[in-house]
């Protein structure tokens, strides 16, 4: 199984997405550049705890989620983002060539460390929708690294040559392939 084909997303995203787009529409940005959009998404995401969930359950798992529970999520992610917008009205960030892109470094890594740990467990077999949440899991017990340039990639993806954070990923990627096993066996 190619583990780059694994698709995956954070639930909050979509939220900070609405709460970016309302606050646009309400006039609390003093620039509305991707850029100062992009890192207002970033710092947002980062404070909220991770919420992955393979690509197309969340649909499904959304529809059943209570009209409570979604407008809680979504002021959550408001005050996500209202604090967010404070940080990036201090300093914004207008310079650089590239366009910002959204990405959280953690997804990379855990796909490859994943992809070694089942490289070495081949008596297992996995489904693909299995190792989709055993992905989402993994990311869920990780902090956020969320970025929107290379530089800041870079400086996030810094720390992963320290021991105690391959670790880290080395157990939330056991811990993940665990939980799935033990959901199969239940189920």
């Amino acid at each position: 199984m190619d583990i780059s084909l694994l698709k995956v997303k954070n639930r909050w995203e979509e939220l900070v997405d609405t709460a970016i787009e309302r606050m646009l529409e309400e006039g609390a940005f003093s620039c509305s550049c991707g850029k100062c959009r992009a890192d207002v998404g970033a710092i947002a995401l980062n404070s909220l705890p991770p919420d992955y969930v393979p690509v197309g359950v969340g649909a499904a798992e959304a529809a059943s989620t209570g009209e409570d529970e979604l407008q809680h999520r979504l002021s959550q992610a408001e005050a996500a983002v209202r604090r967010a917008l404070d940080l990036v009205k201090q300093a914004p960030l207008h310079s650089g060539a590239s366009e910002p892109v959204l990405v959280n470094p953690n997804e990379d890594l855990v796909r490859t460390v994943l992809a070694d740990v089942l490289a070495h467990q081949k008596e297992e077999q996995w489904s693909a929708l299995q190792l989709a949440w055993a992905l989402a899991y993994s990311l869920r017990e990780l902090p956020p690294k969320y970025t929107t340039t290379p530089k800041g990639e870079a400086y996030a993806r810094a720390d992963e040559i320290q021991p105690s954070a391959v670790a880290q990923v080395l157990v939330s990627v056991h811990s993940s392939l665990q939980r799935v096993k033990a959901e199969v066996s239940g189920a």
